[in-house]
């Protein structure tokens, strides 16, 4: 296991169902689904066609390659405050990140115990996940990445698969 933070600076980011015109941009692109009453996110961890889900008042995080990611309300609102429209100060909170040769501890021990995480082996799709938005997968360098501890319901532990090109440019290992 690792510490890591964000790297300081600003981003840009948008709020699910507040009428804004990068939902309707992110939609015409085909990277944003609107279904019904929640969204399909297609970040650079979609895998087999499948995007990631999240629910209106969720926010999406847009990076400099427009590349975008959903982020819980709670979480973001936690970390980020509004400099002006879409664009926000992001707070450097310190998580916990793991590698594929670092898969040890409590927390890893959880999450393949409970069948939230499994190994499939191929280097492409190395990582299955059962988190929030669904089942996800992830490649042998991407990033296990822990937003969350103690969490309510089925899962104790908020966590996704983060990229490792996108991993390095946004954040720092601190030890």
């Amino acid at each position: 296991m690792i510490k890591v933070r964000k790297k300081p600076g600003l981003v840009m980011a948008f709020k699910f169902g507040s009428e804004n015109p990068l939902e309707d941009y992110f939609i015409d692109l085909g990277k944003l689904r609107k279904n019904k009453e929640s969204y399909e996110v297609f970040s650079k961890e979609t895998r087999k066609g499948r995007g990631q889900k999240a629910e209106i008042g969720d926010f999406i995080k847009i990076d400099k390659q427009e590349d975008i990611y959903p982020v819980k309300a709670w979480d973001f609102e936690k970390n980020h405050k509004i400099i002006s429209a879409n664009i926000y100060l992001e707070a450097s909170k310190i998580r916990k990140a793991f590698r594929a040769d670092d898969l040890d501890g409590e927390i890893i021990s959880y999450l393949f115990d409970k069948g939230l995480l499994k190994l499939l082996g191929d280097p492409d799709r190395y990582y299955m996940a059962r988190v929030s938005s669904g089942i996800v997968y992830g490649r042998k360098d991407d990033y296990l990445l822990i937003y969350s501890e103690d969490m309510k319901g089925p899962c104790k532990y908020d966590f996704n698969f983060v990229d490792k090109e996108v991993f390095e440019k946004t954040y720092e290992i601190l030890y």
